[in-house]
């Protein structure tokens, strides 16, 4: 309720649309929740708030999520790949990026995105993109 009210108070925050779609999640309403999360991401803002450019890349990767698990690699690419400009964005993004490059029959892009996961030492994924890599050569 908390959410909605922010809504109310401020429209137009980008912060409070991704709360919002965050508990649309939760109650399992994913239809919802991706037509906020696409209203947050369409058109990208010039400026942003505050606090609302965290917000934008969150919404960027939530979606790559969300179309990932739908099985839709075509829409998920250009999230993931808008929130890898995000300062918080790294391996494991990366290895979406590869599993949807990969489901998109781009092999070329699909390894790289692979190998550029393998550079992060100790991260548990570096294992699977090294696996990923592998059957990518082989086939």
């Amino acid at each position: 309720h908390l959410v909605q009210l922010a809504l109310v108070v401020k429209p137009a925050s980008l912060t409070a649309k991704v709360l919002y779609a965050r508990v649309r999640l939760r109650y399992g309403e994913r239809d919802e929740a991706i037509a906020l999360l696409e209203q947050v991401r369409e058109p990208k803002p010039e400026h942003f708030a505050e606090e609302d450019e965290d917000a934008w890349y969150v919404a960027c990767q939530l979606l790559g999520d969300l179309y990932m698990e739908a099985g839709r690699a075509d829409l998920a690419v250009p999230c993931l790949n808008e929130f890898r400009k995000s300062a918080k964005s790294g391996a494991k993004t990366l290895y979406k990026l590869g599993q949807a490059y990969e489901l998109l029959g781009d092999r070329v892009r699909a390894m790289k995105s692979y190998q550029q996961v393998t550079a992060y030492e100790g991260n548990p994924l570096m294992y699977d993109a090294k696996s990923a890599l592998h059957r990518l050569q082989a086939g």
